[in-house]
């Protein structure tokens, strides 16, 4: 006969090493893509603001030489 309370005691035991290895693989690759995100996202302000200092540098020294 199987034991009704099975899935209940289950709930409550230590997780495996494999568990607990795999979890932290799932952590550490979701890590992994939020700094690749954030890197992505660094490296398109930058762009932005090398752009903009450029556009600023064209029209400042056009302006001095009106």
């Amino acid at each position: 006969m199987k034991n009704p309370f099975a899935p209940l005691m289950n709930m409550y035991r230590r997780p495996s090493p494999q568990a607990v290895a795999s979890d932290d693989l799932y952590d550490a690759e979701h890590s992994l893509l939020e700094a690749l995100k954030d890197r992505e996202w660094a490296e398109a302000r930058i762009a932005a603001y090398e752009a903009r200092l450029q556009r600023l540098r064209v029209y400042i020294i056009k302006g001095e030489a009106a």
